[in-house]
């Protein structure tokens, strides 16, 4: 059985109290000095990618092995909303997303017109009606993305990973998918017409109803791909 001294009791509990007050007192300091930090490094983030520059030395590389491959945008709220989303009411044209990482993060409708986007991994990531004109997406993995509607007029996207891509009705023309892996790819109704597909892998793509006008499959593998009611004049198969 524990016993106080007469007012041991209240001192005792009034300590408490301070400790407990003093303790809060430095959390929330911490955690406000912790939020300015982070708000002024996505604001840098923003500010480079905006103005098109590298984020080396800002945003910390993921290593696979020993080997960095790509910068680790996943806590850093870029559009104020989600840590994996860009606002579409943000422009960002021409910007160098070099081997990002964005799986699975939605870009839907976004402005990324000219944007470099060499290496990045976006497997699973939504991207409709997303604005890629121009857009170098060469070696990047796009495995499982929703592309539909996405503009990608001139794109470069040579030796990409677009393994089971949904790209139905995406405007892809003069594209180079030159060596890019589109196995299992919905691209019905897709506008192919003058795109590079030589050495493109497109084993059991839908290209149902697609515009392949002048588009040049030398070399790509087709098999098992649905070429029902395609347009097809003029192309190299």
């Amino acid at each position: 059985m524990l016993t106080f001294p007469e007012g041991g009791r209240t001192e005792k509990v009034a300590y408490d109290e301070r400790e407990l007050e003093s303790s809060k007192t430095r959390w929330m300091e911490e955690a406000a000095s912790t939020s300015e930090q982070g708000s002024d490094r996505r604001m840098e983030v923003l500010k480079r990618l905006q103005a098109g520059l590298s984020l080396e030395g800002v945003v910390e590389k993921i290593a696979l092995g020993d080997d960095p491959v790509g910068y680790d945008l996943r806590g850093i709220p870029l559009g104020g909303q989600d840590v994996r989303i860009l606002r579409v009411d943000e422009s960002y044209e021409g910007v160098d997303l070099s081997g990002v990482y964005l799986q699975g993060a939605d870009l839907s409708e976004a402005c990324l017109e000219g944007a470099i986007l060499k290496g990045a991994h976006l497997e699973g990531a939504d991207l409709w009606g997303c604005d890629l004109r121009g857009a170098d997406l060469s070696g990047a993995c796009l495995e499982g993305a929703k592309l539909w509607d996405a503009d990608l007029k001139a794109a470069f996207l040579q030796e990409a990973h677009l393994e089971g891509a949904d790209l139905r009705g995406a405007d892809l023309e003069e594209a180079n998918f030159r060596g890019a892996h589109l196995e299992r790819a919905g691209l019905w109704d897709a506008n192919l017409k003058t795109s590079d597909l030589r050495d493109a892998h497109l084993e059991g793509a839908d290209l149902t109803g697609a515009d392949i006008r002048r588009a040049n499959f030398w070399n790509a593998d087709l098999r098992g791909a649905d070429l029902s009611d395609t347009q097809l004049q003029g192309a190299n198969l």
